[in-house]
């Protein structure tokens, strides 16, 4: 293909690579209105490091926006006089400075915080997310808080959810790649989310956002295979995740995972009912929503409790018992990483 060249500094009609404001006209559509171009636009071009990797994000209250793009430095413009084309440098906009160490593929998120003010949200590629504090006329370049953890490429894809400013409810949500380059191939992805008002500085000096929760941390909220540049969306309660399918899945398939909370029912324990036999013991307990596995514990004449059997099916029959011997059994649910154990159940096995 051939890239076409921004020349609209010099009354060409090639305006690409840039910021650019629309107004209303006086027919209902749209009409160009001002714009903003990087003094290195034809660079950018030939390195193939455009400005258009990313969104613009309008910053609430302002008459700023802001964006970046491929060669990682983020642009703050007055939306009301851009700056258009200046040769020589950025001096044409608010701020720009180098704000990740890699690629920007996702739009900034903003965010007014009780703890760092107001502050916008970004991942670039071999990076780690970064919060930058605004002060209503400029950012502070010096990163407020980061991540735990960089990843690779196209970095982290972000959103946010908060009601106001209330203590404990905004949660930062990303989406990004576990490792493999999503560039030219599918790979598996995952989700996050963190606290950008609980930051604690470790022992290196860093300050650090708080993660809340990891898709990884339990096999049945895996994502899938990643969908490159789709920020989470929250609606109603829930988390709504585009992927190119489960892990493993061939590039094309495709589903959407819905993430909530669970319901209260998933506490319940199994009800554990036992009839004894001549030597035996037939055992019988419910199903419970979102048991894993049960696992079913036996003790002998107040001995200790040993495991008797695991399996993902309600019902056991114990034909290791002695007449006229007292035995308790419990009956464990599994959800991952959780368990609910059951009230022992006590009987004597006779005649």
């Amino acid at each position: 293909f051939r890239r076409v060249l921004f020349r609209s500094n010099t009354g060409g009609p090639n305006i690409g690579c840039s910021f650019i404001k629309l107004i209303p006209d006086a027919k209902g559509g749209l009409k160009f209105g001002d714009y903003f171009t990087p003094f290195n636009v034809d660079f950018l071009n030939a390195a193939d490091a455009d400005l258009g990797s990313a969104g613009v994000l309008a910053i609430p209250g302002t008459d700023f926006v802001v964006g970046g793009g491929k060669h990682a430095v983020l642009f703050l413009l007055d939306s009301n006089k851009m700056g258009k084309f200046h040769a020589g440098d950025d001096s044409h906009a608010k701020q720009a400075f180098q704000a990740t160490n890699g690629d920007i593929r996702g739009t900034p998120i903003y965010y007014d915080s009780p703890t760092t003010g107001k502050s916008v949200y970004i991942w670039g590629s071999d990076d780690f997310l970064k919060a930058y504090q605004f002060d209503g006329a400029k950012f502070n370049t010096t990163p407020a808080a980061f991540s735990s953890e960089s990843v690779t490429w196209p970095g982290g894809i972000l959103s946010l959810s908060a009601n106001g400013k209330t203590p404990g409810s905004a949660v930062l949500w990303a989406s990004h790649s576990l490792g493999g380059n999503a560039n030219w191939t599918s790979v598996p992805g995952a989700i996050k989310a963190y606290d950008p008002n609980t930051i604690t500085v470790g022992s290196d000096g860093v300050p650090r956002m708080k993660t809340l929760w990891d898709s990884e941390n339990s096999t049945a909220d895996r994502v899938g295979m990643l969908a490159k540049f789709c920020p989470p969306t929250v609606a109603n309660g829930k988390l709504y995740v585009p992927t190119f399918g489960g892990y493993g899945s061939p590039l094309g398939s495709g589903q959407l995972v819905v993430y909530g909370l669970l319901p209260t029912a998933i506490s319940q324990a199994p009800t554990l009912i036992a009839a004894s036999g001549n030597g035996n013991v037939q055992l019988n307990w419910n199903l419970v929503p979102r048991a894993f596995s049960y696992s079913l514990w036996r003790s002998e004449a107040g001995g200790a409790f040993q495991l008797l059997s695991e399996s993902a099916l309600p019902g056991y029959i114990d034909g290791t018992v002695s007449n006229n011997v007292t035995y308790a059994y419990q009956v464990v649910r599994s959800e991952e990483h959780t368990s609910e154990l059951q009230s022992p159940c006590n009987l004597v096995c006779r005649l």
